[in-house]
């Protein structure tokens, strides 16, 4: 699943994922699909990101812990987007029960 829209320092929104999320994305066939995600894992570590295109596997990258990356998808057609972090993690505030993957900002599709 995904959690609760927050914003960066700079305001920028983001949800974080759990152990894996999935996107209804309305989109016409040939179109690309962009899902901006990132490793903000306190730890620092890197992750590998499976992706999921209407429960067929399209690959996985890795993240390296920092900056945002898009993610880029040719779809044919509306779907399921559905990512797969290899990694969660607790937050550092233990009062935050949450498990976490990685960030992910808006998606965009770009016909």
């Amino acid at each position: 699943g995904l959690w609760a829209t927050e914003r960066e320092p700079d305001g920028r929104r983001f949800r974080w994922t759990a152990a894996a999320a999935a996107l209804h994305v309305e989109a016409p066939g040939g179109a690309l699909l962009r899902l901006p995600v990132r490793n903000a894992r306190p730890d620092g570590e890197p992750v590998s990101l499976s992706v999921f295109w209407n429960d067929a596997r399209r690959g996985s990258v890795e993240l390296p812990h920092g900056g945002w990356k898009a993610l880029e998808l040719r779809v044919d057609g509306p779907g399921v987007l559905r990512v797969v972090p290899s990694r969660t993690f607790l937050p550092l505030d233990r009062r935050d029960g949450r498990t976490l993957g990685v960030e992910t900002g808006a998606p965009a599709v770009v016909p």
